[in-house]
């Protein structure tokens, strides 16, 4: 006959496997896939990216650590490329990870934050002058004729006068009138009726609006000649033929 169990020696076997089992779910490990902080990323990746498992925006720059990682940028920097403008402010505008979205030679953040100018085009104004070439010429940035002579600050540039300077040789002409003058303007008047013409050598990099008048008074913008990289022989008719009398004139630009 077995002898009657002990009910102490029972209670003392419980007593371990009690302690083990709450032991175990103490101890059991994260989900794989858990996202503490409901920032899209997962705790796992976030302790690959140094990110906080347990703070959505670990930076501080009001984008997601996810968001971060899916833009390509930096979610433990406040600025990802280090142009001095912030992650948040360049995302729909610049590419929060290039310093210089324009590759024009300035930050983004110079751009907007010390020339207000434009960090997606490398010529703010349009004035055929790139935004770093104004800087270097002394030249706005945001305006297209910065000495008032009435060309484009691009133009002077290209074809070697001052762009701060009306008259950049100091003789006492214009460097307006010096282009026009250089591209040797010469009045065709023409017999029987034919139209009268003004031709011209179109000089490389110069837009010209062709004026004409049959008064001297009264101008008319005939046509405007683009700018291009190679003089050209251009030839402009009167609008209406066979008039008395017919006056031309060159305004580059």
């Amino acid at each position: 006959m077995k002898p009657a169990a002990n009910p102490a020696s029972r209670t003392a076997m419980k007593i371990p496997y009690t302690l083990l089992l709450l032991l175990g779910l103490l101890i059991l490990p994260v989900r794989a896939d858990e996202d503490s902080d409901g920032d899209g990323l997962d705790d796992t990746e976030e302790a690959a990216y140094g990110t906080e498992p347990e703070q959505i925006d670990t930076d501080g720059d009001t984008l997601t650590d996810g968001q971060e990682t899916e833009l390509g940028t930096d979610p433990l920097a406040l600025d990802s490329d280090g142009d001095g403008f912030d992650d948040a402010l360049e995302i729909g505008w610049t590419d929060p990870a290039n310093v210089d979205s324009d590759s024009d030679g300035l930050t983004d953040g110079s751009e907007v934050l010390d020339y207000q100018s434009d960090p997606l085009s490398d010529d703010s104004d349009r004035d055929g002058l790139t935004d770093s070439a104004e800087i270097a010429t002394g030249t706005g940035l945001l305006v297209t004729d910065s000495d008032t002579d009435g060309l484009l600050d691009g133009t002077e540039t290209n074809i070697g006068l001052d762009a701060t300077s009306g008259d950049s040789n100091g003789d006492g002409i214009g460097d307006s009138q010096f282009i026009a003058s250089a591209s040797h303007p010469a009045i065709q008047l023409q017999s029987g009726g034919a139209p009268h013409q003004i031709q011209f050598t179109a000089l490389p990099y110069v837009s010209y609006d062709v004026l004409y008048s049959e008064d001297l008074l009264d101008w008319e913008v005939l046509t405007h000649i683009d700018a291009s990289t190679q003089a050209a022989v251009r030839t402009v008719p009167e609008p209406v033929p066979g008039k008395p009398k017919a006056f031309f004139n060159l305004k580059p630009r």
